[in-house]
């Protein structure tokens, strides 16, 4: 890393960074502190309620555990209470993004540093690093702090975790930030018009947790149509609830999670990388800012939102075991209108709304 760069970059962008980083830890501390106090005032209370109602003896019964561990009795009260704020982080994680990558495209400062001695590669590579190192370093200490509020201010005996049998969610929501940021981080840099950026990149990071428990979903509904057995999986795992174990089967997030997240963030920064040398300040009023990228998200836009809405579709018939004669030919045709719908519309917005803004001149 060039010492001059990194000087550069760390005077223009450094509110941001601070920002960032002082909002995420602030996010974990504000939910923290109002989890903890929400789960005392409950415990407090349902003990009371308990005694009224059942008497002393029976609170050993009751199961108070804090988080959800298989083979507890059908009496838990406190099990799947405690969650981060992953909806909030979303939206803040792609404020640092836009404001490393897609804002300085529309200002004087890119112009400036394309016109330096630095190269583009440089550029974006020391921008990643304040970026993902910003993000998981304010993400690792906010962390720490939820969870160290938990341990201090609830009592021990409660606390049925162990800092190993956190960790898997925990790493496994740093691998789902960073690709997140990796998302928001070509989108932004690919496309040229502030509300197709929002639009674009909010849906998809918003729906890849929703993708890939479709998966599990559809892998779940082939086995029972085969064999007539199902296994149901907890339909929001992947929002890393502290759980020590977060499925309904009381299992630990698959391990192809981790893959598909790690490769997935990997190929997304190539693709940045790769287009972010290619980038001229001179094709900003575009939607996507290279031609030859108009295509293959015709493509993808096609076939992931038809693929999310019929598998959702094909959830409510498998668990509500509405099979019918004409079960699986009902949800491909709709598939293919989706398709055909989603292509059409992407298509307009990415070619034919351009040649209409020329005529109208």
């Amino acid at each position: 890393m060039n010492k001059d760069l990194n000087s550069l970059l760390w005077k223009h962008h450094w509110k941001l960074l601070s920002l960032f980083f002082v909002t995420v830890v602030g996010i974990y501390l504000y939910n923290g502190l109002n989890q903890v106090n929400s789960w005392n005032e409950n415990y407090q209370s349902t003990i009371e309620q308990i005694k009224l109602s059942e008497g002393t003896e029976t609170i050993k019964d009751y199961d108070f555990s804090l988080f959800y561990t298989p083979g507890q009795s059908s009496n838990k009260i406190f099990t799947t209470f405690i969650n981060e704020p992953s909806h909030i982080l979303w939206i803040a994680i792609a404020l640092l993004s836009f404001g490393l990558f897609f804002l300085d495209k529309f200002s004087d400062f890119d112009q400036f540093l394309f016109a330096s001695r630095f190269s583009k590669k440089m550029i974006f590579s020391t921008k990643m690093i304040f970026g993902f190192s910003t993000l998981l370093g304010s993400l690792i200490i906010g962390k720490i702090i939820f969870i160290g509020l938990l341990y201090m201010r609830i009592p021990n005996e409660f606390f049925n975790a162990t800092f190993f049998e956190l960790l898997p969610n925990q790493l496994l929501s740093l691998l789902f930030y960073s690709l997140i940021f990796s998302m928001m981080m070509f989108f932004a840099i690919i496309i040229g018009d502030v509300f197709f950026l929002i639009f674009v990149s909010i849906g998809f990071s918003i729906s890849i947790g929703f993708f890939m428990n479709t998966f599990r979903t559809l892998f779940d509904k082939w086995n029972y149509y085969q064999h007539g057995s199902i296994s149901r999986i907890a339909s929001n795992s992947w929002v890393f609830s502290l759980f020590k174990a977060p499925g309904i089967q009381g299992e630990h997030p698959p391990i192809w999670y981790y893959l598909v997240y790690s490769v997935a963030t990997g190929l997304l920064v190539a693709l940045s990388s790769h287009y972010y040398k290619k980038l001229s300040l001179e094709n900003n009023g575009k939607f996507i800012l290279f031609s030859t990228l108009n295509k293959p998200l015709i493509l993808i836009v096609s076939l992931y939102v038809p693929f999310m809405l019929v598998s959702n579709w094909l959830y409510a018939d498998f668990y509500n075991l509405q099979l019918t004669r004409f079960f699986w030919l009902n949800h491909l045709l709709s598939f293919g209108f989706g398709v055909a719908f989603c292509g059409s519309l992407s298509w307009f917005l990415l070619f034919k709304k351009e040649a209409l803004k020329k005529r109208s001149f």
